[in-house]
């Protein structure tokens, strides 16, 4: 089905500025089919005052609480809020119960969250082992089951050497956050800093 949006504002990504356009959609696949003024008939149209019309948000740092604390949110309750508030994609943190350490918790919550029918999740995956700090998880596992990026989510580590060997041998992406961590089995300090190689969907 054809639905024609009138009287939108659209954001033009090269100037930054906006214009007044009418925005055509095929329904069933949700692809835009045309923009412009005359755009032809359709089977729906729908009349704006103005309100912008954006593609959907993407949210690179969400905390769906699910499997493990599902009194905080579910799957399904995240998904929907996310929808409802224009964001199409998420990518939820590893700090679940239990945490998302191992390949077929990733595909669980993939496929949950395609049963949803709302906004797509992309699972981040832990780091360490149960975001212990110790034992490194297996890379190449999580990202060949569906996980975008790794991230302990806040939690320092005392593998960070081993660890940036990996990742720089097999450059998966790594989330990391600007804050300094006290190691409580270790004498040092961790500083972590944002950098380039942030989580990507």
């Amino acid at each position: 089905m054809k639905v024609r949006l009138e009287g939108g504002r659209l954001l033009d990504p090269r100037s930054g500025e906006l214009f007044e356009a009418n925005v055509a959609y095929d329904d069933v696949t949700g692809l835009i089919v045309a923009v412009g003024n005359d755009l032809g008939e359709a089977d729906e149209v729908v009349t704006l005052n103005g309100e912008l019309v954006l593609p959907g948000f993407v949210d690179l740092h969400v905390h769906l609480r699910d499997p493990g604390f599902t009194a905080k949110e579910t799957l399904a309750t995240g998904l929907q809020a996310a929808a409802a508030g224009g964001f199409t994609q998420v990518a939820c943190m590893p700090n679940t119960n239990p945490p998302t350490d191992q390949p077929a918790i990733v595909r669980d919550i993939i496929a949950r969250g395609r049963d949803a029918k709302k906004a797509d999740v992309h699972p981040i995956a832990c780091i360490t082992v149960g975001q212990a700090g110790n034992e490194l998880t297996d890379f190449e596992a999580l990202k060949a089951a569906g996980a975008v990026a790794l991230s302990d989510d806040g939690k320092g580590f005392s593998t960070v050497r081993e660890c940036s060997k990996r990742w720089s041998a097999r450059r998966p992406p790594f989330c990391r956050w600007s804050f300094t961590q006290r190691m409580r089995r270790s004498p040092w300090t961790v500083s972590f800093t944002p950098t380039p190689q942030s989580a990507s969907v």
